[in-house]
């Protein structure tokens, strides 16, 4: 994943950029999923106690760190982390909310799987208290060889 180490900020009420400190927090989330198999515990840490995390909207949300965790933990045991060709492609925040558009290039059963997602995270006080996924999941049907209601059921 390409790493983005430099940010157009503008100047809050206080003097900091805006949404900086929490595009490092979702970045070094986002890092910990930068390799073949994700970092579970790297990206719970991230995480506040109460975490609310969509894998895809509308999906059911997971609420609270074990859930996410479990979520995390199976989608580990279902699909490499990410590989080559996967990157951050733009971010931007506000004083809590990053929004990240990424690319992430798995393989799950021996098939390739390329993601076009965009992230919505919510950052307080450096943890993560939400985290949504949108992404087309006809797509990722169509890229499976299934059909879209299967994905939903599974995930959703």
């Amino acid at each position: 994943m390409r790493r983005i180490r430099h940010y157009a900020c503008v100047a809050s009420k206080r003097g900091l950029g805006m949404g900086v400190e929490q595009e490092q927090v979702v970045l070094a989330f986002l890092e910990c999923t930068n390799r073949r198999r994700i970092d579970v515990g790297g990206m719970v840490a991230l995480l506040s106690d109460n975490v609310s995390y969509q894998v895809f909207v509308p999906s059911t949300p997971r609420v609270g760190r074990e859930a996410a965790r479990a979520e995390l933990e199976r989608q580990d045991a279902m699909a490499t982390g990410l590989l080559p060709g996967s990157e951050v492609r733009h971010i931007a925040s506000n004083d809590r909310v990053v929004f990240v558009e990424r690319v992430e290039v798995t393989e799950t059963t021996g098939i390739p799987l390329t993601l076009q997602i965009n992230g919505v995270f919510e950052v307080d006080d450096g943890e993560i208290v939400a985290w949504r996924d949108y992404y087309d999941t006809a797509d990722v049907a169509a890229q499976l060889g299934i059909d879209v209601k299967d994905i939903v059921a599974t995930i959703g």
